[in-house]
């Protein structure tokens, strides 16, 4: 990992991986694997928002693009919609057809406002632990 070989992983505080946000349908289960508190934190103020999107359901993902940073110590989430990504737009993932048009504005507004919303409870969180 590029952070621990230029010795900056002390930059990073936590990470937030927003996988896959687009879907018109979303409906955002809790990744097997992450930080289970950065997880609280975020599926909590996305319900106080009033955000019916974040449920309590495991969300099969395993190992993704938060696992590095997970693997070097830093605190890391992976919000990613995979088990309930419809069958019909799943032929558009990975393909020339993956365009914006497929892209819903709603969703990705309620995950930014879970995640802007929750970044002083995080950043709280965080401080906590440094004292």
């Amino acid at each position: 990992m590029k952070l621990i070989e230029k010795n900056e992983k002390q930059r990073v505080k936590a990470m937030i991986l927003m996988d896959m946000m687009g879907f018109k349908n979303l409906r955002l289960g809790r990744a097997d694997l992450g930080t289970t508190w950065l997880q609280d934190i975020v599926w909590q103020t996305g319900k106080q928002l009033g955000y019916k999107e974040f449920v309590d359901t495991t969300e099969g993902v395993g190992d993704d693009d938060h696992s590095p940073f997970l693997k070097a110590g830093i605190d890391s989430l992976d919000i990613i919609q995979l088990s309930t990504y419809g069958v019909r737009d799943s032929e558009y993932w990975h393909s020339k057809e993956d365009t914006l048009d497929k892209v819903s504005p709603k969703s990705l507004k309620i995950v930014g406002d879970a995640i802007i919303v929750s970044l002083p409870k995080i950043e709280e969180r965080l401080a906590r632990r440094q004292r």
